[in-house]
């Protein structure tokens, strides 16, 4: 009998896999695009011309912000077009190398093909055209930007490889970011707003995320390997955040305020309104609401006027500073004399005993 019913079971068990292979054959597949991506190698070409014939402004301002672009014409050429901002300041063949040139860029490419699936995606969400075309262009240069990206005129990516741009993400005018960078979400955000806001001539440096509602307004340098995480964080016209700096949610960087290589910014610090040292760890605030850093006991939270005082930094930090380090290069070298004192013992043989006159029998 139990042999009987370890039969049926495996028969049953044999007939269910025939059942779901043949309703996976019987599915109907026909209406599924095959995705190639090389297949639309030739298509993205033609998007990329197109993109360079019916946006002047863009070829201008790439030229104005590239060096190796310049390098192709004349001093009087480019003196010319950053005056009159026409293309009509170069010579023919002055033209014809710039834009061979900008069609092996991968930043051009991926935004002409962008161009496409974005007008594609505002017709019809579902159709599958936008994102097999951005997809494509993901394969083809190494920059992911979702079709719903809204991005304003002449924005510039410079190399471009690792970039990736998410559906909700709003790009302003004469925008410029490097390869590496990420606008992605964070956290559990609003879907209709969990990517990042970035303003007009804002500039952004290699390596920098840029995760979540973050807001960055006009005119605005980040360098690069920042991190900026949060879905209530905001950084105001004209700010600068250098290379490495960390600042966490619920903060408002307000505007023209620099914030120093390496900085660290922890949640909810809220407004800040001075200037932030190279290397500093901004962890709360006191009783009368001014910043506390760590490992800065007693230290005002008085910054620097600019970035470049940072490297001096005020008196009274300065001395703590050079006090805690000397403590610390005072333990390394009472460490190192312990340590040195005990190899040589163990490798000096001890010296044989010196056997002493005895007085016994005498």
């Amino acid at each position: 009998m139990i042999l009987s019913f370890a039969y049926s079971t495996f028969l049953l068990y044999i007939l269910q896999i025939f059942t779901q292979k043949e309703m996976y054959n019987m599915a109907d597949t026909t209406d599924l695009p095959t995705f190639n991506p090389y297949a639309y190698v030739q298509e993205i070409g033609e998007l990329t011309r197109k993109y360079l014939s019916e946006h002047e402004r863009w070829v201008v301002h790439a030229i104005l912000n590239d060096a190796a672009l310049r390098e192709l014409i004349s001093e009087e050429s480019v003196a010319k077009l950053k005056e009159d901002k026409k293309l009509e300041a170069l010579n023919t063949g002055e033209l014809h190398a710039v834009q061979a040139q900008l069609e092996t860029y991968p930043g051009l490419r991926a935004l002409a093909a962008h161009e496409e699936a974005h007008n594609i995606y505002l017709n019809d969400k579902k159709d599958p055209k936008a994102r097999i075309l951005s997809e494509a262009a993901h394969t083809l240069t190494g920059i992911e930007i979702h079709p719903g990206t809204q991005i304003g005129d002449n924005f510039f990516i410079d190399h471009g490889t690792g970039c990736i741009i998410g559906e909700k993400a709003q790009i302003g005018k004469n925008a410029l970011i490097y390869h590496n960078v990420t606008l992605g979400a964070y956290g559990n955000a609003n879907p209709a707003t969990r990517h990042p806001i970035i303003g007009d001539d804002v500039i952004i440096s290699t390596g920098t995320k840029v995760l979540g509602y973050v807001q960055i307004g006009n005119k605005v340098k980040i360098g690069s390997n920042v991190l900026l995480a949060g879905n209530t964080l905001k950084v105001h016209d004209g700010a600068i955040i250098r290379d490495g700096v960390q600042v966490g949610d619920n903060n408002e960087i307000m505007p023209e305020v620099q914030i120093g290589d390496g900085a660290k910014i922890a949640r909810g610090i809220g407004k800040i309104t001075e200037n932030i040292p190279a290397y500093a760890q901004v962890v709360g605030r006191d009783t009368q609401g001014n910043l506390q850093f760590a490992n800065m006991v007693n230290v005002e939270s008085q910054a620097p006027a600019s970035i470049e005082d940072s490297l001096t930094e005020t008196p009274k930090t300065k001395v703590m500073t050079t006090e805690y380090l000397g403590s610390v290069v005072q333990r390394i070298n009472q460490q190192m004399a312990s340590l040195a004192s005990r190899v040589s013992n163990y490798f000096t043989p001890n010296p044989p005993a010196i056997p002493q006159a005895s007085s016994v029998g005498r």
